[in-house]
């Protein structure tokens, strides 16, 4: 699964529109539905390019490596039920680094996408201190294992 440009532009051209812009852009956006959840979605592919469009300042390694991590998500909701993912959110900090998480009643799972050279993955339990799991990845990374531990926390 590579993103596409084409599909960025096209979506880009549509809420562009002056009468019905506002409309297409809420639409589309899908980032105030978590992922997983937005009925319009029928590919994983759709989260990728919407993230994409609202980031605009990923680096080339980061979209590298956010297109590895999506093929992964695809297998796993290819070969288990799609309904069982547990869904995640997204978001960018001050630091240019991209951020997939999801909070739940055991902690906080991250995914942070490094802009240049790494990513971090990191459970932070609510109680049980000895749970803690932190490491990184580079890019020839396991992105399957990175995928079942996003998940299976």
């Amino acid at each position: 699964m590579k993103y596409s440009f084409d599909y960025i532009a096209f979506k880009s051209n549509l809420s562009q529109s002056e009468l019905f812009g506002e409309r297409y852009e809420e639409l589309l956006d899908g980032s105030n539905n978590l992922a997983f959840t937005n009925p319009l979605t029928d590919d994983i592919t759709d989260i990728l390019n919407s993230i994409l469009i609202k980031y605009s300042l990923l680096t080339e390694f980061q979209m590298e490596m956010l297109n590895k991590i999506f093929n992964e998500f695809n297998n796993i909701r290819i070969n288990i039920d799609p309904n069982r993912l547990k869904t995640f959110q997204h978001s960018f900090t001050s630091d240019n680094e991209l951020l997939l998480y999801r909070i739940n009643q055991r902690g906080l799972i991250n995914i942070i996408i490094n802009p240049e050279d790494c990513i971090a993955f990191s459970f932070i339990p609510n109680a049980d201190e000895n749970n803690k799991k932190f490491y990184f990845l580079y890019q020839d990374g396991d992105f399957e294992k990175l995928a079942y531990d996003f998940f299976s926390n």
